[in-house]
């Protein structure tokens, strides 16, 4: 990610960036690497990070929020946010933008794989962001779960969810 972002006055005018980060060896995006990106791109009105749910590496994965809030501060004119299978995402972002929906510009905010909002605590957050974003806040549960069943079967990545997690999502392994 350093690498990609040195030298970044390229990178002053991009509105919109697309993250699919996947592979063997693939590097995960850490907050500092996301506030450097959000610095060097104030203009972006689209950005999406997403992980390849074969290849992701929950202990690689760096990117607990601080910096997206960051990101919403710094891009103002951000209109879509889409996070795909950023797992670490502490409640704290998410209790950061209900906070500040009606002041940002977002006009979408797509969510799967965030093991926080599955928390009991999460609910409640999750709640509120449906309750202050309205149509604009979305997830894909069915494509989390797939991860999951995918996970559960063999054919998915390190990622391993609690079973409490698994049960509270109605995914069960066959047996009792």
């Amino acid at each position: 990610p350093a690498v990609f972002i040195q030298g970044s006055s390229h990178l002053q005018g991009l509105v919109e960036l697309r993250l699919e980060i996947g592979g063997q060896g693939h590097l995960c995006w850490s907050d500092d690497d996301l506030v450097k990106l959000a610095c060097a791109c104030p203009l972006l009105e689209r950005f999406a990070l997403h992980y390849d749910g074969r290849t992701y590496d929950w202990s690689k994965d760096q990117l607990f929020g601080p910096a997206l809030e960051k990101l919403l501060e710094v891009c103002r004119g951000l209109q879509r946010l889409e996070l795909g299978l950023t797992t670490r995402l502490g409640l704290r972002f998410f209790r950061f933008v209900a906070d500040r929906a009606a002041s940002l510009r977002l006009q979408s905010l797509h969510i799967y794989g965030a093991v926080a909002l599955e928390t009991r605590a999460g609910a409640g957050v999750r709640a509120r962001l449906e309750s202050v974003l309205g149509n604009r806040f979305s997830t894909s549960e069915e494509q989390h779960r797939k991860l999951l069943r995918d996970i559960l079967e063999g054919r998915g990545s390190v990622f391993v969810p609690s079973m409490e997690y698994l049960c509270g999502l109605g995914i069960t392994t066959g047996g009792d």
